[in-house]
């Protein structure tokens, strides 16, 4: 299981190269921290590597750099669950917002 969780984050990080949130033009960047919940809500398609990018963030800002299932599990709900209910809100803020 963890070969596997390994392989599928080192994918998700490759990918984070290539792949931009739905918004953004072909070789724009993207500050993820601006982008709004609905935008994040919508693009499922590459919600799992904001996800990974998201994880990647609050263990810089923490210091924290553990992983684990679990903890991916939780931050994908909080994200889910929060934009839905704050579309308009930016992924910041969900990010500050997490219990």
């Amino acid at each position: 299981m963890k070969i596997f969780f390994a392989a599928a984050l080192a994918l998700l990080i490759s990918m984070a190269f290539f792949i931009t949130p739905a918004s953004a033009q072909s070789g724009d960047r993207v500050d993820m921290l601006k982008i709004t919940c609905k935008e994040f809500a919508e693009d499922k398609e590459n919600m799992p590597m904001m996800i990974m990018w998201i994880d990647g963030y609050m263990s810089g800002t923490s210091g924290n750099s553990n992983m684990d299932q679990e903890w991916i599990e939780e931050l994908t709900s909080h994200m889910v669950s929060y934009c839905r209910q704050y579309p308009s809100r930016s992924v910041g803020q969900a990010i500050e917002d997490m219990p």
